[in-house]
């Protein structure tokens, strides 16, 4: 985030995120209930690797699969900048530690939010103050 406490920022990195959950919604709708089905066409199977890889070649689910990354991920992003800034983060601390882990966060959602957990939320577990003594 480029101004993580200006005042407007929490509203505003919702948008994206917002028009994305509108567009998998549109997409995961249509596919449901407005794309016909065969009357032998099983329904998708997401617990094995084989039924989920069957879901992913159909390009509008690949779409749909797509779309959901793009909102959640950010979402991810956003609440690990919120929860630093709540703990006190310094801007030294977000420039060096928050946007490498939010890059992390964007391009591989899970892993960058577990280094979040594993990394920064530790160091800035204590009081706001004492966490920009320590890290910036």
């Amino acid at each position: 985030m480029l101004a993580p406490r200006w005042k407007h920022t929490p509203m505003l990195s919702l948008v994206a995120p917002l028009l994305l959950a509108l567009v998998y919604t549109l997409l995961f709708v249509s596919e449901l209930f407005l794309i016909p089905k065969g009357p032998d066409e099983a329904p998708p199977d997401f617990l094995t690797l084989t039924g989920v890889m069957t879901v992913f070649a159909d390009p509008t689910n690949a779409l749909g699969c797509w779309v959901h990354y793009c909102a959640y991920d950010p979402l991810i992003g956003r609440w690990m900048v919120m929860d630093s800034i709540e703990r006190g983060a310094s801007i030294k601390f977000h420039i060096l530690v928050m946007l490498p882990l939010l890059t992390m966060a964007l391009l591989m959602g899970p892993m960058g939010w577990l280094a979040y957990m594993v990394v920064a939320a530790p160091l800035l577990s204590m009081s706001g103050t004492d966490a920009k003594k320590k890290v910036g």
